[in-house]
C-alpha cells in the first residue's frame, strides 16, 4: 500500500494525535469510525494494554536540576528500565513523576498523591512550560519567518 500520506511509525513518548486513530484504521483494514467514533474507549483499551501512557499538558524546561538528581541516583543504582534524561520541550509524562521520587530517594507519593502542588512547584521554578493540546503540521510558512528573522537577529535564546 501507498502510506506516503501516512504520519510515520508511532513513536514511544510522542504525542498522540486523533488523526492516529484514523490512520490506525487504515493500517488495520477496519471500518473508518471504529475507533474515532469512540475515543473514550479505545483510549482505556489502550492503557490498559500499556499500549499508551498519560501525559500532562506541560514540558520539560529547566532540567539540569532533575537530570542531576537521575546522575546521582542512576551512577549508584540501575537504571535501564527508566526514562532517560528529561530533555526540554518533552512532554512531561505523569510517570514522570514516580521515576523523580525514586531518583530523589523519597517516599511512593511524594509527588504523585499531589500533582497539582508538583506541578505548580515547578511551573513556578520554570522547570516546566504549560502546553498546548496540539502539534505542528504544516509549518513552511512560519519557519520561513523564523528564519528571516533570525537570519538578523541573534535566535539562540529561542526554541
Amino acid at each position: 500500500n501507498d502510506c506516503t500520506d501516512h504520519r510515520g511509525p508511532f513513536v514511544a513518548g510522542e504525542i498522540v494525535l486523533v488523526s492516529d486513530w484514523e490512520t490506525l484504521e487504515v493500517w488495520r483494514e477496519t471500518a473508518p469510525g471504529t475507533y474515532t467514533n469512540d475515543l473514550d474507549t479505545i483510549v482505556a483499551e489502550s492503557l490498559g494494554y500499556s499500549n499508551m501512557e498519560a501525559a500532562m499538558p506541560y514540558v520539560w524546561d529547566g532540567v539540569g536540576y532533575y537530570n542531576g538528581k537521575r546522575e546521582s541516583y542512576c551512577a549508584a543504582n540501575d537504571c535501564t528500565d527508566h526514562r532517560g534524561p528529561f530533555v526540554a520541550g518533552e512532554i512531561v509524562l505523569v510517570s514522570d513523576w514516580e521515576t523523580l521520587e525514586v531518583w530523589r530517594e523519597t517516599a511512593p507519593g511524594t509527588y504523585t498523591n499531589d500533582l497539582d502542588t508538583i506541578v505548580a512547584e515547578s511551573l513556578g521554578y520554570s522547570n516546566m512550560e504549560a502546553a498546548m493540546p496540539y502539534v505542528w503540521d504544516g509549518v513552511g510558512y512560519y519557519n520561513g519567518k523564523r528564519e528571516s528573522y533570525c537570519a538578523a537577529n541573534d535566535c539562540t535564546d529561542h526554541r
